[in-house]
């Protein structure tokens, strides 16, 4: 079954849905409220815990981000007070969706299943979401924005390109545990409820490979406590394709949460030379310039 085939069933079920044509079936119901319910008592569990430990959701996250998190060190998040609402908002969804997929005709294999791989001579353990018609597919939410990677205007390699979260990393990790192909990922647009199939190919070895490769490499840095080395630059800042004196944190680095630990001093402040209303802010590494008129000096 091909990604495309799924994509039309899921939406296909979503329309009659609406259309009060069908109705999630009871057993769906209770198991999605269930979900939920392990999801917000796994949050009672983990407070207080810090111990770092490999999974393969995470392994596959920058190289420098994983040292950063297997060291302890103090973590600041972007806009921490909004993570609790857009993780559990990201919870509900996928469990939702899940019990969209089972309440399809769709040949569904296995729901939330637990994996493990011996990497390196360290067992990492994960859960695929789901396997339909023989291949294991990842289940995520995502912006408008970042749906674009996932949609029509982008692709696996799109995604395999632009990965800071790790997740091809995770899909082949899972796959490989299985023993089975990586489908891909099933992708709910949060903000306007769009859904797409980003298929994985057909030709997947050397992905499969590579991911190993990576995972390896980040088990043996932290194991035998390699320096440091932090993974990207900052850049310079521009204006209307001119270069403003300014340099900024790139997009990896700005959404790190350990941005101050390994970049020291920051300065969090708008775009220095927007004229826009609602002007994008940035850290800056070096802050030498802004507009004559700027508000905010």
């Amino acid at each position: 079954m091909t990604g495309a085939e799924i994509e039309y069933h899921l939406k296909d079920y979503l329309r009659r849905l609406a259309l009060k044509e069908v109705a999630i079936p009871t057993e769906h119901i209770d198991t999605l409220v269930e979900e939920i319910r392990e999801r917000l008592y796994s949050d009672l569990e983990d407070v207080g815990d810090n111990e770092f430990t490999f999974r393969m959701s995470s392994i596959g996250k920058p190289l420098c981000q994983v040292q950063m998190e297997a060291e302890g060190k103090p973590r600041e998040l972007v806009g921490a007070f909004e993570m609790p609402v857009k993780f559990i908002t990201g919870d509900m969804l996928e469990a939702w969706l899940l019990a969209v997929i089972k309440s399809t005709e769709l040949p569904v294999n296995g729901i939330a299943i637990p994996v493990e791989l011996m990497i390196a001579g360290k067992r990492i353990c994960g859960t695929a979401d789901i396997i339909i018609g023989g291949k294991v597919y990842d289940i995520k939410t995502a912006s408008d924005y970042s749906f674009k990677k996932y949609g029509k205007d982008g692709g696996f390699m799109s995604v395999y390109e632009d990965d800071p979260f790790g997740y091809v990393v995770q899909g082949f990790l899972y796959a490989r545990a299985l023993g089975l192909p990586f489908g891909g990922w099933i992708v709910v647009n949060k903000n306007k409820g769009d859904i797409a199939v980003c298929e994985a190919p057909l030709r997947q070895q050397k992905y499969s490979d590579e991911v190993l490769d990576k995972a390896e490499k980040a088990v043996y840095t932290v194991v035998d406590s390699h320096p440091f080395v932090r993974g990207f630059d900052d850049i310079v800042e521009t204006f209307r394709k001119k270069e403003t004196g300014n340099r900024i944190l790139c997009f990896n680095c700005e959404w790190c949460s350990y941005r101050s630990e390994c970049w020291g001093e920051l300065t969090y402040h708008p775009a220095a030379f927007s004229q826009a209303k609602n002007r994008k802010w940035h850290y800056y590494t070096e802050l030498n310039k802004v507009r004559e008129d700027d508000p905010q000096e």
